[in-house]
């Protein structure tokens, strides 16, 4: 979709995969292991733990090294963790976020 020009929109490990496509590196401790606890089995475990962000977000890994040609466009406020990128890549616009929808 991106060599196509096509706009690509990423989110949670979409987020994580057009950085990696990037060049960029994940990592659990790039999370400091604020952002995921407890028990995956119960929903509540899974979310309600938040950090300031404008947005609520549950996830174990993180960006570790933004890839190239990533502008960063938001970040946790609690530890800096990016929450979003931006690219425009072969004409195409390229958004990544770590919040999920649900």
């Amino acid at each position: 979709m991106i060599e196509a020009g096509k706009p690509v929109f990423g989110i949670c490990r979409g987020l994580q995969e057009i950085n990696v496509l990037f060049g960029g590196t994940l990592s659990h401790e790039a999370c400091g292991g604020c952002h995921q606890r407890g028990s995956w089995d119960a929903s509540h475990d899974l979310f309600d733990h938040r950090h300031e962000v404008a947005l609520n977000s549950v996830h174990e890994q993180g960006i570790d090294r933004l890839g190239a040609g990533l502008a960063v466009e938001a970040l946790a406020t609690d530890d800096g963790l990016v929450e979003a990128t931006f690219a425009r890549a072969c004409g195409g616009d390229v958004l990544g976020v770590q919040r999920h929808a649900e």
